[in-house]
């Protein structure tokens, strides 16, 4: 079974409100099974060999979004999780970061599209169960005054 390491960040505002990439029309999704292809997700990607969490994080931020992540507020690790998908014979280790949202305007997306969503309307969407699991997560963590 194929392991891939990734680093995603997903930020949200004071407003409820998180940035997710519109994926829908990528070449990469559309070459998945129907069952797994999604909508939205997280910016972020695979970690290269040699690579730390951290060093994927930034690359794929400045690849994704040319955003410095060092010019984040309250840049942490919400949560690593690990996990087998024996349908396509893969195994994933997600790494989630989480920070407050830098302006907007700052930011160039080269993969897709940004989307900003409130937080309750983004668990509806066509995401993969695990952005799911992340992004309630993230919804609790702001809801007793941690996330930010």
């Amino acid at each position: 079974m194929e392991l891939r390491k990734v680093a995603t960040l997903l930020m949200y505002d004071k407003e409820g409100r998180i940035l997710l990439q519109k994926r829908k029309d990528l070449p990469k999704e559309k070459s998945l099974p129907e069952k797994f292809r999604r909508d939205y997700g997280m910016f972020g990607g695979g970690i290269e060999e040699g690579e730390t969490v951290e060093q994927a994080l930034t690359r794929e931020m400045s690849e994704e979004l040319e955003l410095d992540i060092k010019q984040l507020k309250n840049l942490r690790l919400l949560r690593k999780v690990r996990f087998q998908i024996p349908e396509l014979d893969r195994e994933r280790e997600l790494n989630v970061f989480i920070a407050e949202m830098p302006n907007l305007k700052e930011l160039k997306c080269h993969e897709g599209s940004m989307e900003l969503v409130k937080i309750k309307d983004a668990i509806k969407l066509r995401i993969s169960n695990k952005d799911r699991e992340t992004i309630e997560l993230l919804y609790k963590e702001i809801r007793k005054g941690v996330g930010g």
